[in-house]
């Protein structure tokens, strides 16, 4: 009696997955485009604006772990 959101409408399941995955899809090919705007910025800094990418990523995890202590 009313233990899932999906019990009397099973077909919002299926739906709701497949709005989850065209999500996920659309925001990482938006953080595929910014990535590649930033380092197309200065083609010549390309392999040191990866790697700043890349720490400022660490940062963010070490940081994020940090917290969730």
């Amino acid at each position: 009696m009313g233990a899932s959101k999906y019990e009397f409408n099973p077909r919002q399941f299926d739906e709701d997955i497949q709005q989850n995955a065209v999500r996920y899809e659309t925001k990482m090919d938006e953080i595929r485009q910014k990535i590649n705007s930033i380092l197309a910025s200065v083609p010549a800094r390309m392999p040191e604006t990866f790697s700043l990418i890349i720490e400022v990523l660490r940062e963010k995890s070490v940081l994020e772990v940090a917290l969730k202590r």
